[in-house]
């Protein structure tokens, strides 16, 4: 694939669990992101993505969130509150930024 861009019209797919979007040219996701609730699994791996949105917090079942090779330098504050979150697979230069503190509090309560 080589989508640059989402549809706002995707955050309606309010009943998708499963999201693989590996290997485009996604620079950004729709800002009501946060919209699809039963969101369990998520593979953006391979985009261009340099933020997401604050609403991606509201993604309360998801579960699993691969976000290797991209441009992100931080990770919204609101990711903090994905507690069903299992599995995250981030660069290295994401790793050790303060903006994944919540996240990490997630796992080491575990």
């Amino acid at each position: 694939n080589e989508l640059a861009a989402l549809p706002d019209s995707f955050v309606e797919l309010s009943a998708l669990q499963c999201c693989l979007l590996n290997c485009n040219r996604l620079a950004s996701l729709p800002e009501g992101f946060g919209q699809l609730s039963s969101l369990q699994h998520l593979k953006l791996y391979q985009n261009q993505l340099e933020e997401l949105p604050e609403s991606f917090g509201r993604l309360a079942a998801l579960q699993e969130l691969v976000l290797l090779h991209n441009r992100l330098t931080s990770m919204p504050e609101s990711c903090g509150r994905l507690t069903a979150m299992r599995v995250l697979q981030v660069d290295k230069s994401l790793q050790a930024r303060e903006s994944l503190r919540g996240l990490l509090r997630i796992f080491s309560m575990g």
